[in-house]
């Protein structure tokens, strides 16, 4: 049974069905580490400015893992050397679908915020959602949880402490 919270998130919004979907399990798992209906006994996440610094594919042209640096502060997704250690998820591409074909051919797919990518035929044109990355080295709220979210993406789990929320630029290649 949805609470009435749940949904607005599921019809009071202008987002894909996908994103909202995805907002929906992201309030969920935020009520299961101690969101806003729970005692403040358990710790709640914390909030600071960070620059994205890199980004490596999980689903390409959908989903990225995200490198980044706490502006002011220091902390940052390095562990070791690996750059992607404590890296961060942007929950707008978490719900992006892999890519469905039809007869060997690629539907319209819809991704981050509703935005068509793919080949499209009006205006005829190949649109390619790109990383956060690309140009100049966006910053970002972070949200860090206490607890790992674990999401799963493309059959594979992926445990994140790192979250933020941002729609990706696209790139149009006219035909």
């Amino acid at each position: 049974m949805q609470t009435i919270r749940e949904e607005i998130l599921l019809t009071g919004n202008p987002f894909s069905r996908e994103y909202r979907q995805a907002l929906l399990e992201i309030v969920r798992g935020v009520d299961r580490l101690g969101g806003s209906k729970k005692k403040a006994a358990k710790p709640k996440p914390s909030m600071f400015m960070a620059e994205l610094t890199g980004a490596t594919p999980i689903l390409a042209n959908r989903v990225w893992k995200y490198s980044w640096t706490e502006k002011p502060g220091g902390r940052s997704s390095t562990g070791g050397a690996d750059d992607y250690q404590f890296f961060a998820l942007n929950g707008a591409e978490v719900a992006n679908p892999q890519e469905q074909t039809s007869g060997g051919s690629i539907l319209e797919t819809r991704v981050s915020f509703g935005v068509r990518v793919g080949s499209l035929s009006d205006p005829p044109s190949e649109v390619t959602l790109l990383p956060l990355t690309e140009g100049p080295s966006p910053y970002v709220v972070m949200h860090e949880m206490p607890q790992p979210l674990t999401v799963t993406i493309g059959g594979t789990d992926y445990d994140c402490f790192h979250w933020f929320h941002a729609a990706n630029q696209v790139d149009v290649a006219c035909s």
